[in-house]
């Protein structure tokens, strides 16, 4: 028998015919899954807006300077190096860049978890 991974709580379960990466008991209540969901995402991003709240001027303006970086520079691989460079430093803008980050990929995760529901039509409008 074939096993995934449910896309919600990442526990291997059986897969199902319908190829829905989601476990028995995640199918059984697509509203709290939508809200759990939500909960985390909404968690992730006010502890980066947190740690943003404490950064100084000069941590802002370093920032700013990489997010423009970003916007106006056809250097994809330039930005990352800068971006990866200023993780590194291991400062409270690194520390907000790693939160924000991880708030960003719970927010990719939520989108992946909307899917596996909206296949299965059980997402309630």
């Amino acid at each position: 028998m074939t096993t995934i991974t449910c896309r919600c709580c990442e526990s291997p379960a059986p897969a199902q015919p319908d190829a829905v990466l989601l476990c028995a008991t995640c199918r059984r209540d697509p509203a709290q899954i939508r809200a759990h969901a939500d909960a985390l995402v909404a968690a992730a991003y006010e502890q980066a807006y947190q740690v943003l709240g404490c950064l100084t001027v000069a941590e802002l303006q370093r920032l700013i300077v990489l997010l423009r970086t970003k916007t106006t520079t056809d250097d994809p691989a330039g930005f990352a190096r800068r971006y990866a460079k200023t993780i590194a430093q291991g400062d409270a803008l690194a520390n907000y860049l790693v939160v924000k980050d991880a708030a960003d990929q719970a927010r990719a995760w939520r989108a992946t978890v909307m899917a596996e529901l909206d296949a299965l039509n059980l997402v309630a409008t």
